[in-house]
C-alpha cells in the first residue's frame, strides 16, 4: 500500500494503561494520543471511532506542515478540544506554518505545549 494511502488511513488503536491514583489504588487512563496529522482535516467519523471519555489529548508532533492553512489547524484543535484537555509536543514540521502561528492557537484553545525546558 503506497505511502499516500496509509496517511490517509484513520485508525484506532486502544491500549489499556493503569496508573496509580491514591494509595495505591489504579485506575484507568483514557488518553487519546494522535500524531502525523499534516494536512488531513479531523472529522467526524474519526471522532466517532474514540466514542468513549477522554482524560487527555496528545498531539505528538506534525500537526501541521507548510502550505496548511492555519484555519484547518484551527478547527482541527477545536474538534481535538471536544474530546478533553490537550497537551502537544512539537514536531519536526510544525514550525514550518511559523512557531508564533502554532503557539497563538495554543493559547486560543487552550492547548498545553510540552516544550523542552531543559539546559
Amino acid at each position: 500500500m503506497g505511502m499516500f494511502l496509509i496517511a490517509r488511513e484513520r485508525n484506532v488503536k486502544r491500549h489499556q494503561i493503569k496508573i496509580e491514583h491514591q494509595k495505591g489504588n489504579l485506575r484507568d487512563l483514557n488518553c487519546f494520543f494522535i500524531t502525523d496529522i499534516h494536512k488531513r482535516k479531523i472529522d467526524r467519523k474519526l471522532m466517532k471511532k474514540i466514542n468513549q471519555p477522554v482524560d487527555l489529548v496528545i498531539i505528538g508532533g506534525d500537526l501541521a506542515e507548510k502550505g496548511v492553512p492555519l484555519t484547518r489547524i484551527s478547527k482541527n484543535l477545536r474538534q481535538l478540544n471536544e474530546l478533553g484537555p490537550m497537551y502537544f509536543v512539537w514536531g519536526n514540521n510544525d514550525r514550518e506554518v511559523g512557531e508564533e502561528n502554532i503557539r497563538a492557537l495554543m493559547e486560543k484553545h487552550q492547548v498545553t505545549i510540552l516544550d523542552n525546558e531543559n539546559q
